[in-house]
């Protein structure tokens, strides 16, 4: 869960208050653009009422492969594919293909993470990502 501490005209402070991540205080500020490796924040249209964090690993024409069991786009290792989590749920992975313009994969940190390497989650809409994050702490 993601809160503010201090916000000002499209910037600020963000507070982690989950233990998905490694990191507990960002500061935020508007998207202008995406790049890869950038940390950003999100409200996934599956469930809008949570803002999530995630890792963008592939823009638009970015290939997607899947081999063995392992998830690569544009060649960077994303983390094996765990097809049941914790949760008892079963998930597809993703299917082996090319990033389409206006979407992004997005990864978490955890190897289990709940993300663009699942079918389920898929990837995101760019318009989907409301603000850039970087870790403070």
């Amino acid at each position: 869960m993601m809160g503010w501490i201090v916000h000002f005209a499209g910037y600020g402070i963000r507070i982690n208050r989950s233990h998905s991540l490694p990191y507990s205080l960002f500061w935020a500020s508007k998207v202008e653009d995406i790049t890869r490796n950038m940390l950003v924040l999100m409200h996934h249209p599956k469930n809008p009422s949570i803002s999530i964090v995630k890792i963008v690993a592939g823009l638009p024409g970015d290939p997607i492969e899947v081999r063995n069991g392992n998830v690569f786009v544009n060649h960077l290792y994303t983390g094996k594919v765990i097809p049941i989590s914790k949760s008892g749920q079963v998930y597809t992975p993703i299917s082996a293909g090319v990033i389409p313009e206006g979407y992004v994969f997005v990864f978490g940190s955890d190897p289990e993470s709940f993300d663009s390497k699942y079918e389920e989650f898929g990837l995101v809409d760019m318009n989907w990502i409301e603000e850039r994050l970087w870790v403070i702490f």
